[in-house]
C-alpha cells in the first residue's frame, strides 16, 4: 500500500490507510491514558523541493484521513522541512539514515508566535530507524508541545 502511494502516486490509498491507523488508535488510545480532545494531529513535512517532484505529501494525507474518521482536526504547519536531503528509503546504513534526518526540521511561523501546550500525534508512512520522526519530535518538544506521538502505518 505504501509502495503504491509513494511511488505509484495512487493517492486514494491514503484514505485507505488512514482509515486503519484511525481504527487502531480509537482500539489503543485510552489503553495508554490519551484523550483526543487534547490532541494535535500533524504530518512529517516533505522538502518543498520533494513536494514538486511528488506532487503531494503522503503523511499529509493519511494525517487528513485519520483526522477525518476521528473528527479531529488537523495541522500541517507545526513544522517545515528545511534542508533537502537524499530520502531515506535510498539509505541503506542505519548509522547514515541516523545522520541524513538531523537538523531537518524547524517549526512554523506560527508556532514560532504561539508555542505549542498539546499533545501532538505526528503522522508519517513508514519509520525504519525512525530517526525523521525523532529529529521533528525534538523540534516540536523544543516548541512547547507537552508531548510528540509517532505514528506510523509501516516499519521498514
Amino acid at each position: 500500500m505504501v509502495k503504491a502511494l509513494k511511488y505509484r502516486f495512487v493517492q486514494v490509498v491514503a484514505s485507505d490507510i488512514g482509515a486503519i491507523m484511525a481504527t487502531y488508535f480509537e482500539q489503543r488510545a485510552s489503553l495508554i491514558g490519551l484523550d483526543p480532545k487534547n490532541l494535535t494531529i500533524s504530518s512529517v513535512p516533505l522538502h518543498p523541493r520533494r513536494l514538486r517532484w511528488r506532487g503531494f505529501n503522503q503523511a499529509k494525507l493519511i494525517a487528513n484521513a485519520i483526522g477525518k474518521e476521528l473528527g479531529l482536526s488537523v495541522r500541517h504547519d507545526l513544522l517545515k522541512r528545511t534542508v533537502y536531503k537524499s530520502p531515506q528509503a535510498d539509505i541503506e546504513d542505519r548509522v547514515e539514515r541516523i545522520k541524513n534526518a538531523e537538523n531537518i526540521f524547524a517549526v512554523g511561523p506560527l508556532v514560532a508566535v504561539r508555542p505549542l501546550t498539546r499533545t501532538v500525534l505526528l503522522v508519517d508512512d513508514v519509520a525504519t530507524t525512525a530517526s525523521t520522526l525523532n529529529n521533528a519530535a525534538r523540534v516540536l518538544k523544543d516548541a512547547g508541545a507537552k508531548n510528540v506521538i509517532g505514528f506510523v502505518f509501516a516499519r521498514g
